[in-house]
C-alpha cells in the first residue's frame, strides 16, 4: 500500500520492481493505484517501490522506500519411519522433516485408530521428533501437521506411519479356514486303507491324493506309506488323531494343498514336509515328528526315528501346540508360531527339557533353522523351545516376543545378513563347556530380556546386559502349558479263554479314549485277522500253539504325554477236540435180557452233553433217542433183531 502526501496538479503513482533492491527498477505495467498485489506464483525474493509524480510546476518526482516480498514454498512435512514393529508397551521414535511456510510455524503430532482417521492431536507433541511410548496392542497410525501464520499458507499433513505392536499375536488367518464340504469323512477308528473307516468307501491311495477334501474326526493310522497331498487337496483333522508309522506327510510343490489340524494329535515317524504354495495350520494340538525312544511309542517296541518338520516355501501356523521334533525344525517360507512349547532334536531317552542341567544323549541331534522367504518373516509369540543338541540359526528375518530358547549343547546364532527384532527374548545355553551367543547380522540388544551362558563365555558380536543367575533364568522355563489328551484305558474283558484245538478266538476289547495305534501280540505263532492292529480281531492258533496247549495274547495301545504305556493280556488254553467211545461195541443178548452200554468221553470245553442215537444199519439213519443223555444207556431187548 502506498501512502502519498503533497504535490499539485495531476498526480500519478507508479509501482516498480527490482531483483536486487538497489538497481534495475522497472515499471510494472498497469500498477498505478495506491495498492498493489505482488505476485506469489513463483518462489523467491523481489523488491518493490512506488514513484509519485505531479504535473504542477516545480513538483519533483517522489520515490518511496523499498518493500521486500519473499515468496516461500507451501508448508510441507514428512515423517520417518513409515512403519515399525515394536513390542507391546514398547516405544518407537518418529522424526519429522519440514520445509516451506512463512511466519510462525508449528508442528502438531496426531494419532488415529485407522489410516483414514479421525485424527486426534497428541497433547504437547510439537517437536520434530515424537517418541511413541506404551503402544497398545494392535496397530496405531501417526502423522504430523505443519502450519504457518503467514497469509496464504495452507496446513500441511505428513505421510502416515504405521506402528504395529508385534507382541500382540495376529488374529485368525483365513488360510487356516477348513472347507465346508468334503469328499470323504471318517466314520470309525481304523486304518486309512480300510473301507470301514470312511463314509462312501475308500479314500484315494495315500500316495496320490489329488483334488480331494478329506475330514477325519476319528483315530486313523497309516502304516508303511506316505500321505501325499496334491493339487487342491485339503486334509482336515478335528477332534480325532492321525498317525503315520514309517511314513511322511507331504504337501507337494505349487499344488495349493492344505493340511489343517485342530484339537487333535498328529504323529509321524517320518518327516512333515511342505513346499511352495501350501498351507499347514495346527492349533490346540499335540504333535510328534519322529519316533522318540522314551518308552511311549506309536507302536509298542517300534524303533526311534530321526525326522524333520520342514516348511520349504509355504505358510505354516502353529498355535497352542505342544511338539517334539526328533531332528530339525526348518523354515524357508512364512512361519507364525503362537504359544508353542517344543523340544527340537530330542530322539533319545534323555529329555532336553529335564532339570537345571538339561539333558541330551548320543541319539539327540537337530537345529532350529530360519531362512524366511523374500518379503516374509518368522514371527514367534509367547513360546518356549528346548534344543537338545543343536543350534538356533537365524539366517533371515525373525521377530520374537516373549520367547524363551534353551540350548543344552549348541549356539544361538543370528547370522550374516539376518535381522532379529522384538522383545522379551530369553536365551539360556546351559552346557558347562559348549555353546555361545553369536551375532553377525542386525540385532538390537534391547530384544533380549535375560540371558545366561553356563560356560562363562560372553556373547560375540552383540553387547548384552541383564546376564542372569542360574536360578533366575531357570525360573523362566517350564511354564509351557500343554493340554494332554486323556489317558487310554483298555480291557480285553477276559483273563482266561478255553478253546478246542480246532476253534478260533474272537476278541472284542473295550477301549476308552482310544489311541491312534493298537497292537496285538502273541507268545505263540498263530495269526490275527483281519490284522494285528485292529481292535476287534480273531486269533487263529497255529499247530505249535495247539501242541503247547496254552498261548498268551496281549493288546497294547500307544499313549500320549505322561500317560504310561498300557496293555492287557488273556491266557488261552487249547484243549483237544471232544471224543467219545462206547463199550461194549458188540453184544448178543437174549430177548428180555439186559444190554447196558457205557460212553467214555475226553476233551471238549464249556458245557458238554451226551446224546445216544440208534440206527438200523450202523452207517446211516442215525436218530436221537429221546431222554438218552447220560453216560450209560440200557438198550431195549423186547424183540429179536
Amino acid at each position: 500500500t502506498a501512502s502519498t502526501t503533497g504535490g499539485t496538479g495531476t498526480c500519478t503513482i507508479q509501482w516498480q520492481s527490482s531483483t536486487t533492491g538497489t538497481s534495475g527498477w522497472a515499471n510494472i505495467s498497469g500498477a498505478t493505484s495506491t495498492t498493489y498485489n505482488a505476485p506469489t506464483a513463483t518462489t523467491g525474493t523481489l523488491y518493490y517501490r512506488a514513484t509519485y509524480t505531479c504535473t504542477g510546476g516545480g513538483c519533483g518526482a517522489a520515490t518511496s522506500n523499498t518493500a521486500t516480498v519473499i515468496v516461500t514454498p507451501e508448508p510441507a512435512i514428512s515423517i520417518t519411519p513409515t512403519s515399525a514393529e515394536v513390542c507391546n508397551g514398547g516405544a518407537a521414535i518418529l522424526e519429522a522433516s519440514f520445509s516451506g511456510g512463512a511466519g510462525s510455524c508449528t508442528i502438531q503430532w496426531q494419532s488415529a485408530a485407522t489410516s483414514n482417521g479421525p485424527w486426534t492431536n497428541i497433547s504437547g507433541a510439537n517437536g520434530t521428533t515424537y517418541s511413541v511410548a506404551a503402544i497398545p496392542a494392535g496397530t496405531t497410525y501417526y502423522r504430523a501437521t505443519y502450519s504457518c501464520s503467514s497469509g496464504g499458507c495452507d496446513v500441511a499433513s505428513s505421510n502416515i506411519a504405521t506402528i504395529v505392536s508385534t507382541c500382540s499375536p495376529p488374529g485368525p488367518d483365513p488360510r487356516c479356514t477348513p472347507p465346508t464340504t468334503f469328499n470323504h469323512q471318517s466314520i470309525a477308528n481304523g486304518s486309512w486303507t480300510s473301507a470301514a473307516t470312511w463314509q462312501g468307501g475308500l479314500v484315494p491311495p495315500v500316495e496320490d491324493i489329488l483334488n480331494k477334501k478329506i475330514k477325519i474326526t476319528h483315530h486313523v493310522y497309516v502304516v508303511n506309506n506316505n500321505i501325499k497331498l496334491k493339487q487342491g487337496s485339503v486334509l482336515y483333522v478335528s477332534g480325532g488323531s492321525l498317525t503315520l508309522q514309517n511314513g511322511n506327510l507331504e504337501l507337494l510343490d505349487n499344488t495349493g494343498a492344505k493340511a489343517l489340524f485342530e484339537n487333535t494329535i498328529l504323529r509321524t515317524s517320518g518327516n512333515i514336509q511342505q513346499f511352495n504354495n501350501s498351507v499347514i495350520c495346527i492349533s490346540n494340538s499335540n504333535v510328534d515328528v519322529g519316533e522318540e525312544e522314551d518308552g511311549v511309542d506309536f507302536v509298542p517296541m517300534a524303533a526311534s526315528t530321526s525326522a524333520d518338520f520342514q516348511n520349504s516355501g509355504g505358510f505354516r501356523r502353529l498355535q497352542n501346540v505342544c511338539m517334539n521334533v526328533t531332528h530339525d525344525y526348518q523354515n524357508t517360507g512364512e512361519d507364525v508360531l503362537i504359544s508353542v512349547c517344543a523340544e527340537i532334536g530330542d530322539q533319545g531317552n534323555t529329555s532336553g527339557a529335564a532339570g537345571i542341567s538339561g539333558g541330551f544323549d548320543g541319539q539327540d541331534s537337530g537345529n532350529f533353522q530360519n531362512q524366511a522367504g523374500p518379503g516374509v518373516t518368522m514371527s514367534i509369540y509367547d513360546s518356549e523351545f528346548y534344543i537338545a543338541n543343536g543350534d538356533m540359526q537365524n539366517a533371515s528375518y525373525m521377530t520374537v516376543c516373549n520367547v524363551d530358547f534353551r540350548l543344552t549343547n549348541g549356539n544361538f546364532q543370528n547370522q550374516s545378513a539376518a535381522t532379529l527384532t522384538g522383545c522379551e527374548l530369553i536365551i539360556w545355553i546351559n552346557h558347562p563347556a559348549n555353546g555361545i551367543i553369536q551375532n553377525s547380522g542386525t540385532w538390537s540388544p534391547s530384544t533380549v530380556e535375560k540371558w545366561r551362558i553356563d560356560n562363562g563365555q560372553n556373547p560375540q558380536g552383540i553387547a548384552l546386559s541383564n546376564q542372569a543367575s542360574q536360578s533366575s533364568i531357570n525360573a523362566e522355563f517350564g511354564d509351557c502349558s500343554c493340554s494332554a489328551p486323556p489317558c487310554i484305558d483298555l480291557e480285553i474283558g477276559q483273563d482266561l479263554i478255553v478253546v478246542c484245538a480246532g476253534g478260533t478266538i474272537n476278541l472284542n476289547p473295550t477301549i476308552t479314549n482310544p489311541g491312534p495305534a493298537l497292537l496285538w501280540t502273541t507268545t505263540g505263532s498263530g495269526t490275527f485277522s483281519p490284522n494285528n492292529s485292529s481292535a476287534q480281531v480273531t486269533y487263529n492258533p497255529s499247530a505249535a500253539d495247539i501242541a503247547a496247549g496254552t498261548v498268551t495274547l496281549r493288546l497294547g495301545a500307544s499313549q500320549f504325554g505322561s500317560c504310561p504305556p498300557i496293555y492287557d493280556e488273556v491266557l488261552v488254553t487249547i484243549i483237544p477236540d471232544p471224543t467219545v467211545s462206547v463199550t461194549p461195541n458188540n453184544s448178543a443178548i437174549c430177548v428180555g435180557g439186559t444190554a447196558t452200554l457205557t460212553a467214555s468221553t475226553t476233551g471238549g470245553t464249556g458245557t458238554c452233553t451226551i446224546q445216544w442215537q440208534s440206527s438200523t444199519t450202523g452207517t446211516s439213519g442215525w436218530a436221537n433217542i429221546s431222554g438218552a443223555t447220560s453216560t450209560t444207556y440200557n438198550a431195549p431187548t423186547t424183540a429179536a433183531g
